[in-house]
């Protein structure tokens, strides 16, 4: 009789073993585990980060990351931090999501100056653009064509194309103008398309500088997408041929590349 209750107990006391066991597999490891699977978590912004400092931060977030640009040089932030992130901060994404970033240069990249003598004011100046250049200001300077690109200067000096300048260097275009000197009253455009606007301000020997760019009430009433709602100077205005006239144009798209540009009337666009 005491050997039947003795291993009873036992029989009971390996069962309630056991059942701890389980019972702590099952709230302590399994269903946290299953809990937590599926869970979204919310992408941290990692903006002006150093990459030395990512893999604290992304592992505390149970994300992963990779760095897929080091090339590219941001001249607004220090060198060596995260300058974009994919997906971006604030997104929700599964556990162990792999972040791609972006990494400022640690230094100012030099950029080969293109071909400009004899190319067109536009291309010009999109090239430069393109390649990371400043456009600090246009000279006009007579000549038998119109429009054309007879140099190029860099802190003073006329450079050649070819020459390796730090990219963000702000240049200054010479550019040949026909009617340089000569003052003329603006035409009236406003209304006009974009495209016929510009081209009755060439034809009357002024730059255009066209600026997509709404009030801050939103789309102008009475003037349709992609027509003009303001110019300035006025119409009616001398203004010297060469010189800009803005034009600002009611849209809702994002702007074309060549519609972009911002100037000033003394013939000098705008700076960033």
């Amino acid at each position: 009789m005491k050997q039947g209750l003795k291993k009873i107990l036992i029989h009971g006391g390996i069962m309630t073993l056991v059942a701890s066991v389980a019972l702590y597999l099952l709230f302590g490891w399994y269903l946290p585990n299953y809990t937590r699977h599926g869970e979204t978590i919310t992408v941290p912004d990692l903006t002006d980060i150093h990459k030395d400092d990512l893999a604290e931060i992304i592992k505390k977030s149970a994300l992963r990351y990779e760095i897929v640009d080091s090339l590219t040089y941001d001249r607004s932030s220090k060198p060596g931090v995260v300058i974009s992130q994919m997906p971006k901060a604030g997104a929700l994404v599964k556990e162990n999501r792999r972040i791609y970033v972006n990494i400022n240069a640690g230094e100012v990249p030099m950029v080969t100056l293109p071909k400009l003598k004899g190319q067109s004011e536009d291309n010009a100046r999109f090239a430069l653009q393109d390649l990371g250049f400043f456009l600090d200001s246009i000279q006009y300077k007579s000549g038998n064509q119109d429009g054309l690109v007879l140099g190029c200067l860099y802190e003073g000096d006329k450079i050649s194309d070819g020459k390796e300048l730090p990219q963000g260097s702000r240049l200054v275009l010479v550019v040949s103008r026909k009617h340089e000197g000569v003052k003329k009253k603006v035409p009236y455009i406003v209304g006009d398309p974009v495209s016929r606007a510009t081209r009755v301000l060439r034809d009357s020997g002024f730059a255009v500088n066209v600026v997509a760019r709404l009030p801050e009430n939103g789309l102008v009433e009475g003037v349709d997408l992609g027509a003009v709602y303001m110019q300035r100077p006025d119409s009616g205005k001398m203004h010297m041929q060469g010189k800009y006239v803005d034009i600002f144009v009611n849209r809702i798209e994002v702007p074309k590349k060549e519609e972009t540009e911002e100037g000033e009337e003394d013939g000098k666009p705008k700076e960033d």
